[in-house]
């Protein structure tokens, strides 16, 4: 509270604005009428939000496989979204076991493992990658076509809203962009997901068509070594 009294202004910059950030601004509102929220959804790639589609967890595994290979024969990388450290490895190993290049993203990792595995998953020696938060690392990959998040119905902290929503934005840099959320029921964090990310899709979309764009893909390979925060943390 000291701090908000102190500052003259700010620039509060959020992808996916929680509780928190509605509460401020609704404080803010209230108090100074100058605050404005600005909603900014158009890329300048003109790329929309990735479509979502909802499949069973029947066979959720192997119906995963089929998916992440398809966009394998395409030189499109999948990342694969599990509950726990053991469910991730073990998927990751029946990935590798269907002929994929595949890998555990999990903590225990050391900072300069897991830039490896992503900057792998960047430059085509990987097909998929198989992690629980998949958030902090920041992952921008333009080879990422299809999210799949495995028993998206489970309730609690790995399936909220926001954390669904973030998670499938993580194929939003591709003009293919697809993301399945395996469950037999649809939780309200995940309604909320799937409404957000529509929304902002049909206004992207509307827009394209509006000025007459088409969405611009984005090159998927290129990485110059010794230059990004991932070769510094592999050094």
């Amino acid at each position: 509270q000291e701090f908000w009294e102190r500052i003259p202004a700010a620039v509060l910059v959020s992808a996916t604005p929680g509780k928190h950030e509605a509460q401020l601004l609704q404080r803010c509102l209230s108090s100074r009428c100058q605050d404005i929220a600005a909603d900014l959804v158009i890329r300048p790639t003109n790329i929309p939000d990735p479509n979502v589609l909802l499949r069973g967890t029947e066979n959720q595994l192997h119906d995963a496989i089929k998916e992440a290979k398809r966009r394998a024969q395409r030189d499109e990388c999948t990342i694969i979204v599990a509950l726990s450290v053991a469910e991730a490895k073990a998927v990751a190993e029946k990935c590798a076991e269907a002929g994929l290049k595949s890998a555990a993203l999990t903590g225990g990792l050391k900072p300069s493992e897991r830039a490896s595995i992503l900057r792998n998953l960047h430059t085509g020696e990987l097909d998929v990658v198989v992690g629980i938060q998949l958030l902090r690392e920041g992952i921008d990959l333009p080879r990422c076509s299809l999210v799949l998040v495995l028993n998206a119905d489970k309730e609690g902290f790995l399936r909220t809203d926001v954390a669904l929503t973030q998670v499938i934005g993580r194929a939003a840099r591709h003009i293919d962009g697809t993301a399945i959320l395996y469950g037999d029921s649809i939780t309200p964090a995940m309604q909320r997901a799937i409404d957000e990310t529509n929304r902002r899709r049909s206004i992207q979309i509307a827009y394209n068509l509006r000025n007459n764009f088409s969405a611009s893909p984005l090159a998927t390979k290129t990485f110059s070594h010794g230059t990004s925060i991932l070769d510094i943390l592999i050094k």
